[in-house]
């Protein structure tokens, strides 16, 4: 009960913090450049604008993507619960948040590495973290199909036998659920292309993971006699096979304008510039990237 509410306290206060935060206008960049976000004051242009941003070709295939980027929390979250002690339960969420913290630490120093291409960045970390998650999901297939084949129930201490072992599927889950959750918002920030559709962006990736989560909760929810967690396993891995190719069409594209490819990510700030994007990159905004790109080459 205590904890219900520090959480609704938190809640209640939250609005009073987020009254606190500057306005856009008083924001600048570490280049000195100011935020500009223009949006309309028309609530009927705003859902041309948003129906608009869902129809581009790169946001529908990066939408199962988005879809998946949440799906696996409630299977590792239910295995946790399922095999392991309430110590050990701390104990795994305890080392995985550390280990989380400092995969998200590595990944972020590789997205914002100017030293090489935004395509470079974006294909290697998409490579490695999808044949990190494939690899995951077959070592996880693997350990609850073991612990389904015993008799017993498996409930597992940090001192009983096997522990490392199961543990490491939990922890492992964890941090590439957080290495896919990082890279997406990075990946939509590439495709973003004012101050305006970003807000849009974020506000589509909230609405499919939140049908991705009460979906995959839904599924864990079920009662293992009937629906066991190696069924998870393979559920998520389906979704998970099946967002890789819609996601690399858009993927082997980022960051190259005219054939070139780009160091850092360019936005229009101006509200003509803002029009213009929605049907394609100004021409002479995409000759100043390339002037930009030249140079730090």
């Amino acid at each position: 009960m205590s904890s219900y509410l520090i959480f609704i306290g938190i809640q209640a206060v939250g609005p009073f913090v987020a009254a606190l935060l500057s306005p856009p206008h008083k924001v600048q960049r570490s280049d000195q450049t100011s935020v500009k976000i223009f949006l309309p004051q028309d609530l009927n242009i705003e859902l041309k604008a948003m129906w608009k941003l869902i129809c581009r070709k790169e946001i529908l295939l990066l939408l199962p993507m988005i879809f998946q980027s949440v799906f696996s929390e409630a299977f590792f979250s239910t295995y946790n619960a399922t095999y392991f002690t309430v110590r050990s339960r701390a104990l795994a969420s305890l080392i995985g948040s550390v280990c989380v913290i400092a995969a998200n630490f590595m990944l972020g120093f590789w997205l914002d590495w100017q030293k090489i291409t935004l395509n470079t960045r974006a294909l290697g970390a998409f490579v490695f973290i999808y044949a990190f998650e494939t690899a995951l999901w077959i070592y996880a297939m693997v350990v609850t199909k073991s612990y389904e084949s015993r008799a017993e129930q498996v409930t597992l201490d940090w001192t009983s036998d096997g522990f490392g072992h199961g543990v490491c599927v939990y922890i492992l889950l964890l941090v590439g659920f957080n290495l896919m959750y990082d890279y997406l918002y990075w990946l939509i920030g590439t495709v973003n292309k004012n101050g305006g559709e970003i807000i849009r962006l974020s506000a589509v990736i909230r609405g499919i993971e939140s049908a991705g989560q009460a979906i995959s909760y839904g599924i864990n929810s079920i009662d293992q006699a009937k629906f066991a967690l190696s069924g998870a396993v393979a559920v998520n891995m389906s979704f998970f096979l099946a967002c890789i190719i819609p996601a690399a069409f858009v993927i082997v594209k980022v960051g190259i304008v005219n054939g070139v490819k780009l160091h850092a990510i360019a936005q229009d700030d101006e509200p003509e510039d803002a029009a213009r994007a929605e049907g394609a990159v100004d021409s002479g905004r995409a000759q100043e990237m390339l002037r930009v790109s030249h140079q730090k080459s």
